[in-house]
């Protein structure tokens, strides 16, 4: 049952990274 949470922690942070490498992204474009 944890593992569940442990996969939505995982996927949250996903977007985070990876909105974070298109802020990083579109910075080194700029």
């Amino acid at each position: 049952m944890k593992s569940t949470k442990n996969e939505k922690l995982c996927f949250q942070w996903g977007l985070t990274i990876h909105r974070f490498c298109i802020l990083i992204e579109s910075y080194r474009l700029k």
